[in-house]
């Protein structure tokens, strides 16, 4: 609410090394540079149903902002069990991810408040829950805070970011690049403290939409192109154990860590690259998220994926 090679054969007495990685240029009129434009093709073609789907989503859910003093936010139990929020005349629903800056808000531990607030907790914990919040939010002071809501929800502030995203296409496993928009500086975040006037809000909101504009054109245009292809290039050139992969996987959940440490391991050179390398551990992680249901989890693994390229 409140704030967003397949190994080499083994000789004996020799110690097994694996075979060094390769990469092939395809001619352009080869039968598999035809297979591979037609897969791409496809996923660009599917991609364009969904960038549809989502235009309309946005136009159709328009958020709304509102800059509002934190004392004057109310909270009672919600008619569906929970807690809601009431921001002037109106009541709002708070998704997890606005609950989580309401809580940072008020100073409360979020476990504690997500146990007080679920829906199938007792009664007298959404009472509680409510009375805490209203407490905390009551006693603010003159803190200004920005509501964001979309069709009678609380959406929270969430990050302003652009992240470019890159297809491996004989398997189609994806990962995320890193946030290109923290590496733009526009100067700090407009002060809570102070009530800025909506031409300030207004010119603050178009600087951020002119550096969307330019990260968008340097990281699709020629340049952004042969970076990305020079980090792929570099992480294929580097090598990389299982204890590295391990390590910078240890924030994943166990069972989805093993998943992806049992994939770099795996004899699979169709789905992954050969060799030990970054390049391969970033394609083990994406080789996971393709196949795991759990959209949140996707999004993290192919992140961590971007990560080592």
């Amino acid at each position: 609410m409140f704030d967003e090679t397949k190994p080499d054969d083994p000789v004996t007495n020799t110690p097994l090394q694996p075979a060094t990685p390769t990469v092939t240029r395809l001619s352009d009129d080869s039968p598999d540079a035809a297979r591979y434009r037609a897969i791409l093709q496809r996923q660009i073609d599917e991609g364009a149903k969904r960038a549809a789907d989502v235009i309309t989503t946005i136009e159709r859910d328009q958020p709304r902002d509102q800059i509002v003093r934190a004392r004057a936010a109310g909270f009672d139990v919600a008619p569906t069990h929970g807690v809601r929020v009431r921001i002037a005349d109106d009541w709002y629903q708070p998704t997890e991810f606005a609950l989580g800056q309401i809580a940072a808000r008020a100073g409360v531990p979020l476990p504690y408040l997500r146990e007080l607030a679920a829906p199938q907790s007792a009664p007298w914990k959404h009472q509680l829950a409510s009375e805490i919040l209203g407490q905390h939010h009551g006693n603010a002071g003159d803190v200004r805070v920005l509501v964001r809501s979309v069709r009678g929800q609380l959406r929270g502030n969430g990050t302003h970011s652009f992240r470019t995203f890159a297809l491996r296409v004989v398997c189609l496993n994806g990962m995320t690049r890193e946030n290109l928009l923290k590496q733009v500086h526009l100067g700090a975040r407009l002060s809570e403290a102070i009530e800025f006037s909506d031409r300030t809000h207004r010119l603050d909101t178009a600087a951020s939409v002119s550096a969307l504009r330019d990260v968008v054109r340097g990281a699709l245009g020629p340049s952004g192109r042969d970076r990305m292809i020079e980090h792929i290039r570099a992480a294929h050139d580097r090598a990389m154990s299982k204890t590295q992969l391990s390590t910078a996987t240890r924030a994943l959940p166990k069972q989805v860590q093993k998943s992806v440490v049992d994939a770099f391991e795996s004899p699979d050179v169709i789905n992954l690259p050969e060799g030990n390398t970054a390049w391969r551990a970033s394609n083990a992680i994406s080789w996971v998220a393709r196949h795991t249901e759990d959209a949140e989890m996707r999004l993290d693994l192919e992140r961590a994926a971007g990560a080592l390229v």
